[in-house]
């Protein structure tokens, strides 16, 4: 009642001012904090059950106001066990414009510390053959060419990949063969 009362006695410039806090501070609550949680459970439990594989996500930072976010510590397991995937954090600061470009446009994509184990199992298939049927949805569409939805535009001023490290594993004939590139630094600008 007593809210009610003093929100009634406020002129119509302090109403909009105090409704813009509101606003304002929702919406930090909701990016810095609630939306974080939400994509951390979200994309883990997506990947996991997609994938069948193990996934762990340490932590998902969201700036709203600077609209970058970050997922550090993605670890994807293989199906024996050993890891598959992983790194350090990915970093993306996306910019205005791409509402503007009617796509993501990104300032900055940086990947840190990438690490990924590709294996030719006993049986000679790859440890990675099962996951593009993984994503796959039942029968595509056939789409004609008028109703065909063209790819959103991707811009990004710099991709940067630092530290990674590419693992090779054939386990399809004694002695097993391992090889290990990296680390891998690169950047690219104006992608």
């Amino acid at each position: 009642m007593r809210l009610r009362r003093w929100y009634s006695g406020l002129s119509r410039g302090r109403k909009v001012a105090f409704i813009a806090a509101v606003l304002l501070v929702s919406y930090a609550v909701v990016g810095f904090l609630v939306l974080p949680l939400v994509v951390r459970s979200q994309a883990a439990g997506y990947l996991e059950e997609t994938l069948d594989r193990r996934v762990v996500i340490e932590r998902v930072r969201i700036n709203p106001f600077a609209l970058t976010a970050s997922i550090e510590g993605l670890e994807i397991g293989d199906r024996d066990g050993s890891d598959f995937l992983s790194w350090e954090k990915v970093f993306a600061n996306l910019q205005l414009a791409s509402i503007l470009e009617g796509g993501p446009t990104f300032r900055e994509l940086r990947l840190s510390a990438p690490v990924i184990h590709l294996k030719i199992l006993p049986d000679g298939q790859l440890n990675v053959a099962d996951i593009p049927e993984a994503f796959a949805s039942e029968e595509p569409e056939e789409e004609d060419e008028e109703t065909a939805e063209e790819p959103l535009p991707f811009l990004a001023a710099l991709i940067v990949i630092e530290r990674g490290r590419f693992v090779f594993s054939d386990l399809s004939h004694p002695p097993p063969f391992r090889q290990e590139l990296g680390p891998v630094d690169m950047s690219l600008t104006d992608f």
